[in-house]
């Protein structure tokens, strides 16, 4: 029996289909159903024939589809770990499809890594019966030389200056340390994603401990105009030995670019390490927001759901850029 349904990747000439059903069926100013710019740097880097976006067809009628973050879009040679990034359903589509594209990713792209970063409380229902769902934490560190704007109650790190500890930055990543954990991650992964990004302006804090690189965090500064006020958001932090105190220099670096904090949302590093590193962890008492297009005033939880793990045991970090987190949603 020929089946009428069919799981397949969008085509690059398909794009005015995909952004007409994402407009017609989700929102009608979704960043991705209006600029191609946005569309082809997450979903298709290589400008290969496809893009990455797994189409459901019914009767050759698009009925759904999935946004997938894959690291081989901006590194072909890397390790296929995929998060999921979007998932819209037509109207007159009364299927659970969400079953049907995780099925189908796991059966026949077959990843490495499979998993969601931010997500409804019914797609967490979905998700919770079949993968391993968590919430992301909320670390921060706050620059003690400015008066608090955008934030409320935030406690103020322990300074511990360390003479054998330097931070160097730049906009390209030069040199990759060794990394622990997985996921592993490529040189050009990272300058590909975030040195050339045409959207936002990346930095790369490069610690050196004894003059050895042994971890760097990739940062964007971020306006707020309601209160004139700067932030810095960390997106990935990569490499090893993180128990390293960095506050006093974060502080500076702070001070320097005027920004009223750093922070950002991970899973799997242990709070002891961040801790060490010089981080606090924000608690019910405290706002850091974390929406700015637009700015939405409150605290906005994250949660993250691994679908699949083929790390071999590996300890597992994941970063709010590591899926589509970090993109614009407005230019």
């Amino acid at each position: 029996m020929i089946s009428n349904t069919k799981i397949r990747f969008i085509k690059s000439h398909e794009a005015n289909l995909l952004q007409e059903f994402i407009k017609t069926n989700y929102s009608s100013t979704h960043i991705l159903s209006l600029n191609n710019k946005v569309l082809n740097f997450y979903y298709n880097y290589q400008n290969k024939k496809k893009i990455n976006f797994l189409g459901y067809f019914n009767r050759n009628k698009l009925s759904a589809v999935m946004g997938l973050i894959s690291s081989k879009n901006w590194d072909p040679s890397s390790d296929k770990n995929i998060f999921i990034a979007l998932i819209v359903k037509a109207k007159f589509c009364k299927e659970d499809i969400s079953f049907k594209f995780i099925s189908y990713i796991i059966n026949k792209i077959k990843p490495n890594f499979l998993g969601c970063i931010g997500f409804n409380s019914k797609v967490f229902k979905i998700f919770s019966k079949i993968g391993l769902c968590k919430r992301m934490q909320h670390y921060y560190i706050l620059n003690k030389k400015l008066k608090p704007k955008i934030s409320k109650n935030l406690a103020i790190s322990k300074s511990k200056k360390i003479n054998d500890v330097k931070i160097k930055i730049t906009k390209t990543l030069k040199e990759i340390p060794s990394n622990t954990v997985f996921q592993s991650k490529s040189k050009n992964y990272f300058n590909n994603k975030y040195s050339l990004n045409p959207f936002y302006r990346y930095y790369f804090l490069n610690v050196y401990k004894n003059k050895k690189f042994i971890f760097f965090l990739i940062v964007r500064k971020i306006k707020i105009n309601k209160y004139n006020s700067f932030i810095f958001r960390i997106v990935d932090i990569y490499g090893q030995d993180f128990k390293v105190n960095i506050s006093s220099l974060i502080e500076k670096f702070l001070y320097e670019h005027k920004a009223e904090y750093i922070d950002f949302m991970n899973y799997g590093i242990e709070f002891k390490e961040l801790k060490l590193m010089g981080f606090q962890k924000k608690n019910n008492s405290q706002l850091i927001p974390n929406f700015f297009e637009p700015f939405i005033e409150k605290n906005e939880n994250l949660d993250l759901c691994i679908l699949l793990n083929n790390s071999n045991n590996k300890r597992i970090t994941i970063n709010k850029g590591d899926g589509d987190q970090d993109r614009p949603n407005k230019i």
